[in-house]
Formats: structure tokens, C-alpha cells, sequence
């Protein structure tokens, strides 16, 4: 059975200045399956929350928010999610 989501060798980086950069995740990988579910722990600044905006599924608890739904490989649009996190 396929993963309900999955991130294979993710990397992001900030840039913080002219010549500079923040390495905020690197190399994450991971599979959840249906029925499974993910929790992330580390102290502040670890890159949890860039973690969870990576994949859009920050800030959603009313019923009728936008949400990826298990087969659409296609993004949240920026419009949705902006509406979505101000409600």
C-alpha cells in the first residue's frame, strides 16, 4: 500500500543575508500510512513548524479549510491557505 504522505530526502534552506544561509531541515525522509499518524519533538528553533509549512498542514482546525485530500498531488494554493490560517 502507498504512504498517505511521504517526503524522500527533503532539504530547506533560508537565506538570511546577501552571502548567507540557514540550513533548516536536512535530508528528511519519511512514510505515514493510513491510519498512522506522525508526532515531531524537538527544542525551539529545531524546525518543526518549517517542517510542518513544507508540507501545508499547519493551522487548519475548522471542518471546511482547505486540506489536501489523500490522492490530489496538487498544492494548496497561497489565496486558500492565507484564508484558511486569517479565519
Amino acid at each position: 500500500m502507498s504512504p498517505v504522505l511521504a517526503a524522500r530526502n527533503v532539504t530547506k534552506v533560508f537565506t538570511t543575508g546577501k552571502d548567507q544561509s540557514l540550513l533548516a531541515v536536512d535530508n528528511l525522509s519519511f512514510e505515514i500510512g493510513d491510519g498512522e499518524f506522525l508526532c515531531l519533538l524537538g527544542a525551539s528553533g529545531c524546525g518543526k513548524s518549517t517542517i510542518l509549512n513544507m508540507f501545508r498542514i499547519v493551522d487548519f482546525p475548522q471542518p471546511d479549510a482547505p486540506s489536501r485530500q489523500r490522492n490530489s498531488p496538487s498544492p494548496i494554493s497561497n489565496d486558500k491557505l492565507s484564508t484558511a490560517s486569517n479565519d
